[in-house]
C-alpha cells in the first residue's frame, strides 16, 4: 500500500476513529484502525464490536493495500507532524508515515485480524 493524502484530512479522521477504537485485552486488534486504499478511495475504519465507524478521506492511492495500526499511536503521531502532505507506505504489518522531514515506522497487526464491517443494505420503496 502507498497511499499521498493532506495531513489535516488523515488527522481528523484518526482522531475520530480513535474514539471508537476498543480498549480491550482480551482482543487488542480492536485498539487499531484499519487503513485500506484501494482503487482511488482511502478508508479508514474502527469498531469496539458494539459500533464501528468507516471514513473515507479524498488520497492518492499509488499502491492498494491495507494494514491495522494502534489508533492512540498513528493519532499523536499525526498531531506532532508538522507537514502537509503524508506518504503512508505499508511494509508487511508495518506503516511508514514520512512528511517532508519526519519519517516514523509503525508497528501494526495482522489485518486479517480485523473484525468484519457489515455493510448496510438500502431498501427500496
Amino acid at each position: 500500500m502507498r497511499i499521498r493524502c493532506l495531513k489535516e484530512d488523515l488527522k481528523n479522521a484518526c482522531l475520530i476513529s480513535e474514539r471508537i477504537s476498543g480498549k480491550n485485552a482480551t482482543l487488542p486488534i480492536l485498539g487499531t484502525l484499519l487503513l485500506e486504499g484501494e482503487k482511488g478511495k482511502f478508508k479508514i475504519t474502527s469498531t469496539n464490536l458494539e459500533i464501528g465507524l468507516e471514513s473515507v478521506i479524498p488520497a492518492q492511492v499509488e499502491e492498494a493495500g491495507r494494514v491495522a495500526v494502534p489508533a492512540r499511536t498513528i493519532s499523536g503521531f499525526l498531531n506532532s507532524l508538522p507537514s502537509e502532505m503524508v506518504t503512508l507506505e505499508a511494509e508487511k504489518e508495518n506503516l511508514r508515515v514520512r512528511g517532508e522531514r519526519v519519517s516514523s515506522l509503525i508497528k501494526g497487526q495482522a489485518h486479517e485480524d480485523f473484525p468484519l464491517f457489515p455493510s448496510i443494505k438500502k431498501k427500496s420503496g
